[in-house]
């Protein structure tokens, strides 16, 4: 489907539905970073700064769709790395959680997430300057860190299933994407993709809160 471009005031706006999306992106990130960094525990540490940058990237990501037709693919810097970013405090956020008799498995998992950070941002400064670098760390960090680990620690903790969940919500991204389902030039298959980013980011959020009410863990 061919991408919509607008004139406003002489200005070549190019996709004006991903800056909306971006920047609604951008209010939820900045309001869930708002409603936990109350919490000055590890946990809530992490996660408060993982919405922070997440805004933050939904900030330039839509001035980056936006002003594509002047920036190109520079606009690109400032999202793709902190999407990056952002994932890595979602990585630290989850092993927060794990119990202190488990505290060498902590440190190995971190040491493991900032190499991983280190070696995407390096790719994508050094080797190729493409989406790709951003995709594979969500996927790997989203997926199998937060996903599978937030799964596994609901069996301590009961609220934290709501982690899975939201990345059962996320990847259904993959197949919006796969199946190009484009239902309207305005509300195209990556419209469609943040949806379903915020609706899983929302449980994200859910856990959370449910986390800090119910477990004095987290206080």
């Amino acid at each position: 489907m061919e991408k919509i471009t607008v004139e406003w005031g002489g200005l070549i706006i190019m996709e004006p539905m991903a800056i909306v999306w971006n920047w609604l992106i951008t209010i939820f990130g900045v309001v869930a970073y708002f409603k936990l960094r109350k919490n000055t525990s590890p946990p809530y540490k992490n996660w408060s700064l993982f919405f922070l940058i997440l805004g933050i990237s939904g900030f330039f990501g839509g001035l980056g769709h936006g002003l594509f037709y002047y920036w190109g693919l520079t606009g690109k810097i400032l999202p793709w790395t902190t999407g990056i970013l952002s994932v890595y405090f979602a990585e630290r956020g989850i092993y927060a959680f794990i119990p202190a008799e488990k505290e060498v498995w902590k440190k190995r998992l971190q040491l493991f997430s900032l190499l991983k950070m280190i070696i995407m941002l390096a790719g994508m400064a050094f080797v190729s300057f493409d989406f790709s670098w951003t995709k594979n760390n969500s996927i790997i960090g989203l997926t199998l860190i937060v996903g599978l680990g937030g799964y596994l620690l609901s069996r301590k903790y009961k609220e934290l299933v709501y982690f899975p969940i939201g990345i059962l919500v996320l990847s259904s991204a993959a197949f919006v994407h796969g199946f190009d389902i484009n239902i309207h030039p305005w509300f195209n298959r990556d419209d469609f993709a943040h949806l379903i980013m915020l609706a899983g980011m929302s449980f994200f959020l859910v856990a959370l809160q449910k986390f800090d009410l119910k477990s004095p863990q987290a206080n």
